[in-house]
């Protein structure tokens, strides 16, 4: 099974802007690489990403699941290139996680083109919607998990958050091109001094 990982991260007002990290992102593919999930990621910092290009790439991925992270400010673009991946290929289940979701759950789940949210830490959920996907099975019970099935909507409980974050394993740094980030002109970086 393969995930493709869409980021759209693009700030207009930064000239030159190569993005930033996602540490949501790199932990979750760390656990779907630990499972033997492939996994790639589409980092988009062009508010002009051109839309053949974008189709080209999400077919040369040749994944089974397609899943987003936006914040507020993002998400009008992943439910633009949601609407491009359903365009090209109907059947494709997306899901969006994220800060948006989280804080905005009717509203994100609510856009027609995305099938599934994630509220809250997304490392678990997207372990099992996974190995429930590899397996052919149910996904309709997965903790903070949201989604479309056959005209209803099924909004799950949310799981307790991972107290023992030392469970989980070591970020999956390979995931973003991070001499990009290193070099980008703005001058400044990420780091992560607490979660939860």
């Amino acid at each position: 099974m393969k995930v493709l990982f869409i980021y759209p991260d693009i700030v207009p007002s930064i000239p030159g802007y190569r993005g930033s990290l996602s540490f949501g992102l790199v932990s979750i593919s760390a656990v779907l690489k630990e499972m033997g999930v492939q996994v790639s990621l589409l980092h988009i910092t062009d508010r002009k990403y051109d839309r053949d290009e974008f189709i080209e790439r999400v077919n040369q991925e040749s994944c089974y699941l397609i899943a987003f992270s936006a914040n507020s400010s993002m998400f009008h673009y992943a439910a633009k290139f949601a609407m491009w991946i359903k365009d090209s290929y109907k059947n494709m289940p997306i899901i969006c996680g994220g800060i948006h979701p989280t804080i905005a759950p009717e509203e994100a789940i609510g856009n027609e083109w995305i099938d599934m949210i994630c509220l809250g830490e997304g490392e678990l959920v997207m372990a099992e919607l996974c190995e429930a996907m590899m397996r052919d099975k149910d996904i309709r019970n997965i903790k903070n998990l949201w989604l479309k099935h056959k005209g209803e909507m099924c909004r799950n409980e949310l799981r307790p958050l991972i107290k023992d974050l030392d469970s989980l394993p070591y970020y999956d740094w390979s995931l973003f091109n991070l001499k990009v980030l290193h070099e980008s002109p703005e001058g400044v970086g990420n780091y992560l001094a607490s979660r939860g």
